[in-house]
């Protein structure tokens, strides 16, 4: 059988973090309702307006146990900041400083399964596309990065087969350089 237990070794990992400016009530909100479920015990708190987009890219996850080859996946995560408050007997007290991480989405099955099932996370699986396609046809324009695409609930509700359909695109813009 296959064991999934540690150590295990990542290779050729890139990281891309990006802020994306956030209203402050609404992560408030969010917070409320997701995190803070005993809030006599324990409150999380957004701190800052930002929620940051974190792009990964593992090029090869492997089990330094077993020589039995690697894996590659690619993660698009939101995480929002926060402060870690517990409750005390005169009202919440800061004990350490947070960050959430509701919506993964990966392009791996297993990944999605493991990081559920095993460390709880909320890891939804979706198409990951890079592109190259508007940089083809407009070199000087704005060039997709990537895309990510998931299944619709609403679809699988309904009786009907689920697609996967664009929920996020990345573009870079081109900058303004010497000669424009």
């Amino acid at each position: 059988s296959l064991q999934m237990s540690p150590p295990f070794s990542f290779s050729d990992v890139t990281m891309s973090v990006f802020p994306l400016r956030a209203s402050l009530p609404s992560l408030e909100n969010f917070t409320r309702n997701y995190l803070n479920q005993a809030p006599d015990l324990v409150q999380f708190q957004p701190f800052v307006p930002f929620v940051y987009l974190v792009i990964l890219d593992y090029g090869r996850m492997s089990l330094e146990a077993a020589n039995m080859g690697w894996v590659s996946q690619r993660e698009v995560a939101f995480g929002i900041p926060l402060r870690w408050m517990n409750g005390g007997e005169t009202g919440p007290q800061f004990h350490d400083w947070a960050f959430s991480s509701p919506f993964i989405f990966v392009d791996n099955e297993l990944s999605m399964s493991t990081g559920r099932e095993v460390y709880g996370w909320p890891k939804l699986l979706a198409r990951l596309d890079p592109s190259v396609s508007e940089w083809v046809h407009n070199p000087h324009g704005a060039r997709r990065v990537f895309q990510v695409s998931t299944k619709g609930a609403a679809e699988a509700y309904a009786g009907e087969t689920s697609a996967y359909r664009p929920l996020l695109s990345v573009y870079q813009h081109r900058t303004a350089g010497l000669l424009d």
